[in-house]
């Protein structure tokens, strides 16, 4: 029969033993793939800048744009009121003959931009040196947040082989595309947008009733409407 002080030194290994068993089976029993589990994680939405441009050129013979060239300064306008960010960049040529030109050119466009309601001070220009006096190419450039995510169609494994029950690699990269593609304004997946100007003719309504002990609730009725008979024909 073991002394006591052998009896726990034995009680104590054996407690070691069964806690190295223990943490032996609890490394492996966890999920060691590097393929993250979720598709937002296998296929995220990435937000950044792209560049919307466009060719016009300054002639010397029209002393500014042509016609069709406004019209493209327009559209441009319109796609920056609505999605752009930052400075209009514009490249214009430099050299002999084309200053007056490209100074002509450079007034018509703030002149569209403000017709089209963008600030004209949005645009900057700047100046390369040109070959020869003909029509030179002035380029009109901005940037816009852009939503991009996959690409998909990407089958590492055998998804007819799959005990853990996992979805595949590919799952969720169709919708993650068609997301990225479809929202309006990029910059809603970088966070939430911030308060728009309140209302300060309702908010004075409001505090008038207020003054006066009055009811500041809106009061909806229903008087002179009516149910369209349609259904009932």
């Amino acid at each position: 029969m073991p002394r006591p002080p052998l009896r726990r030194a034995l009680c104590a290994a054996a407690v070691a033993a069964l806690a190295i068993g223990v943490a032996g089976c609890k490394t492996t029993s966890g999920h060691t793939s590097s393929v993250p589990l979720h598709y937002d994680q296998r296929h995220p939405i990435t937000v950044g800048y792209q560049p919307v441009g466009i060719v016009v050129h300054a002639d010397p013979s029209t002393r500014g744009l042509h016609p069709e060239d406004a019209t493209e300064i327009a559209a441009l306008a319109r796609q920056y009121r609505n999605s752009g960010q930052g400075a209009i960049h514009l490249q214009a040529p430099t050299g002999p003959g084309l200053e007056s030109v490209v100074h002509a050119s450079s007034t018509q466009i703030r002149e569209i931009l403000r017709r089209e309601g963008v600030d004209p001070s949005v645009l900057s220009v700047h100046t390369y040196r040109a070959e020869y006096a003909g029509p030179a190419a002035m380029k009109l450039v901005f940037y816009r947040y852009a939503a991009e995510a996959g690409p998909c169609g990407n089958w590492p494994e055998n998804v007819a082989h799959n005990p853990a029950n996992t979805s595949h690699y590919d799952f969720g990269c169709s919708t993650q595309r068609n997301l990225a593609a479809m929202v309006e304004d990029p910059r809603d997946l970088l966070g939430p947008r911030g308060h728009g100007p309140r209302d300060a003719m309702r908010r004075a309504t409001v505090q008038d009733k207020y003054r006066k002990g009055e009811d500041t609730a809106t009061v909806y009725t229903d008087e002179g409407a009516q149910v369209s008979e349609v259904g009932g024909q």
